[in-house]
């Protein structure tokens, strides 16, 4: 059987464009999750928010999701 290599081709720019989308989502979430957690986190990594936390985590697991 003979496959038309142009839709093959179509089918890999378009899982590259997908993947390279997502990453760069993930580093935006990244930044601006960073900038949610306050100042007093950032410096000891203690605090009374509970939202600090949250982004702090969040942080971390997308940043081990980009290592992968």
């Amino acid at each position: 059987m003979i496959s038309d290599m142009s839709e093959l081709e179509n089918k890999l720019y378009f899982t590259k464009g997908y993947e390279a989308g997502v990453e760069l989502e993930r580093k935006r979430i990244i930044v601006m999750a960073q900038a949610r957690i306050c100042f007093d986190f950032h410096q000891s990594g203690k605090c009374s928010h509970s939202v600090c936390y949250v982004m702090a985590e969040l942080v971390e697991t997308i940043a081990e999701a980009l290592d992968d």
